[in-house]
């Protein structure tokens, strides 16, 4: 990767890197890095979408005042999800999706992510050809022939709303429901795709006043979706992040669903229907090994993307031509409706297997987890490519993982200030052990440089 763009766009903090000055010289650099590559002239058409941090509007305008003057034509959505700017983008032909944020970060971060024509993420080669434009000054800021036109269209988000909503043959059971907005971009949409789906919706954290995206509340922090769940003696709830393309489930316990457990449920659900290719599914290598043995038991194989993040899972899928795919934290794929993560449609889906299939709670507590003990460092740029380098780093985890029995990650944070650590097995302590031995020899190597 670039000096920029990270697993998941650019991402920084908003006052200091984030700048709407910065946002009107990267779609300068967009524009310059099309036309370089030959995938645009100058009529193009470019698609807008924002989240609910009090920085996106301004970053949204800088950008699409930028693609104007380079002659496109901008449509602004307004407040949406990241995949309703995917969708949105390949089904009205526009030849670029942006979408301003930070996903599941607080307010004081914001991001840009782009999407092409079909609703992908930008290959690593037009990623560096932006950057380049970016950081060796050579960018072309002269008028087009013609300028472009910006133009408001919330109205558009209603087509995305109403293919989600009808992307399933909902048969739902009679079940109270709760859904956390993260006061972010599913604040938008709920409402219009959950209104019908059940009779007992219950919708909190979907306020939002621009600094209170994902703060306690969100898929990052279920605490207030939990309360929620067992004071209203609700049957479950899904907790959305800030941009709305993932989510995670809780029972009517208060139990956590993660990712690997929703994409068994849903992998189960497409076999019973004939609807899994290949009886496969990808994830990435951050996924429970106990995914892996309990698809083994329903003859569904496991793929596992080479690196971290929903891009590579998608790339894994359209490799092995598979259906399902996604991340632990909540990214879950099915590239028969939308060829991005989406969090409204994943809980539709999990709502259909519930009636398809068996009780919810079963479906979603299939297997238990083996341990896994996380631990994250704070690390600088240059710290997160000294442990990327390390050689001794990667030989003790490769002689630990075979001699213990377990699995050691080490991988430097796409979206954050972070070097992540991730060691399971089927002993905790022993998990625990190694884990803590990894952190201390990452701190010995920052020491050093």
């Amino acid at each position: 990767m670039g000096k920029l763009f990270g697993t998941d766009g650019i991402r920084g903090l908003a006052d200091s890197f984030l700048t709407p000055e910065f946002a009107d010289k990267t779609a300068t650099a967009i524009i310059s890095a099309m036309k370089k590559l030959h995938i645009t002239e100058d009529n193009f058409k470019i698609l807008i979408g924002e989240d609910t941090r009090e920085s996106s509007s301004k970053l949204s305008m800088a950008m699409a005042k930028s693609f104007q003057k380079s002659g496109a034509d901008v449509y602004l959505l307004g407040v949406a999800p990241t995949p309703a700017v995917a969708m949105l983008t390949k089904s009205k032909h526009f030849d670029l999706g942006v979408m301003i944020s930070a996903s599941h970060n607080l307010f004081q971060y914001n991001g840009i992510k782009i999407s092409d024509k079909n609703g992908h993420k930008l290959s690593d080669e037009i990623e560096l050809c932006i950057e380049d434009f970016i950081f060796n000054g050579n960018i072309t800021d002269e008028k087009s022939a013609q300028t472009g036109t910006i133009t408001h269209s919330p109205e558009l988000l209603d087509d995305y709303c109403t293919y989600i909503k009808n992307s399933k043959n909902m048969k739902i059971k009679k079940a109270k429901i709760v859904l956390d907005c993260a006061n972010g971009s599913a604040v938008a949409t709920v409402h219009k795709i959950f209104k019908d789906i059940s009779n007992d919706i219950i919708v909190i954290n979907n306020e939002p006043n621009g600094k209170n995206i994902n703060d306690k509340c969100g898929s990052t922090e279920l605490d207030s979706l939990i309360k929620t769940i067992k004071d209203e003696k609700a049957d479950f709830g899904f907790a959305f992040d800030g941009d709305a393309d993932r989510c995670l489930c809780v029972d009517r316990f208060g139990g956590i669903i993660d990712g690997d457990h929703m994409i068994a449920a849903v992998a189960k659900y497409y076999k019973y229907n004939n609807q899994l290719k290949n009886n496969a599914i990808a994830v990435t290598k951050l996924s429970n090994m106990a995914l892996e043995k309990y698809l083994a038991e329903h003859d569904i194989k496991v793929y596992y993307s080479t690196e971290y993040g929903d891009r590579y899972v998608s790339e894994k899928m359209a490799e092995k031509n598979l259906v399902i795919g996604g991340e632990r934290a909540g990214h879950i794929i099915l590239s028969d409706k939308l060829e991005t993560g989406d969090g409204q449609l994943t809980a539709l889906t999990l709502l259909s297997a519930m009636s398809d299939l068996a009780d919810f709670d079963k479906i979603l507590s299939s297997y238990v987890d083996f341990p896994q003990i996380s631990i994250n460092l704070t690390a600088t740029e240059k710290q997160k490519d000294l442990i990327k380098s390390n050689i001794e780093l990667k030989d003790f985890i490769e002689e630990n993982s075979k001699k213990n029995n377990l699995r050691c990650i080490v991988r430097p944070s796409g979206t954050e200030p972070l070097v992540r650590i991730l060691v399971e097995a089927a002993d905790e302590q022993n998990a625990k052990d190694t884990a803590e031995i990894l952190a201390d020899r990452c701190l010995e190597i920052f020491r050093r440089q």
